[in-house]
């Protein structure tokens, strides 16, 4: 072979060999990204299921909150026509009213 043939076979070998690395390096890098894309996807599921869960939780909780207060509304309301039947100017009863209005006992 000439030497031209030979530069020419040589230079194109090195010309694979860096087409080569150049691939490799960007396939290292990228699977890399996408080693840690899926990571950080992994942990945000975890997250969210997580936050979901206590949203369920919470949502259970205010319900039964909610439940809870209408009972204790209805009963309150029995009592304060009670004491309004029997002492209608009773200290007790302008407290509560004051409680209910205004949530200070005082009515300030």
């Amino acid at each position: 072979m000439t030497d031209a043939t030979t530069n020419w076979l040589f230079a194109g070998g090195g010309l694979l060999a860096i087409g080569a690395g150049l691939k490799w390096l960007w396939d290292a890098i990228f699977s890399r990204l996408d080693k840690r894309e899926a990571e950080i996807e992994r942990k945000e599921e975890e997250h969210v299921t997580a936050l979901k869960e206590r949203v369920s939780v919470l949502e259970a909780l205010v319900t039964n909150q909610g439940e809870e207060l209408r009972r204790l509304s209805l009963g309150l309301g029995i009592l304060i026509a009670k004491e309004r039947r029997n002492e209608p100017e009773s200290i007790e009863l302008q407290q509560v009213m004051n409680i209910i209005a205004t949530g200070n006992a005082l009515g300030d």
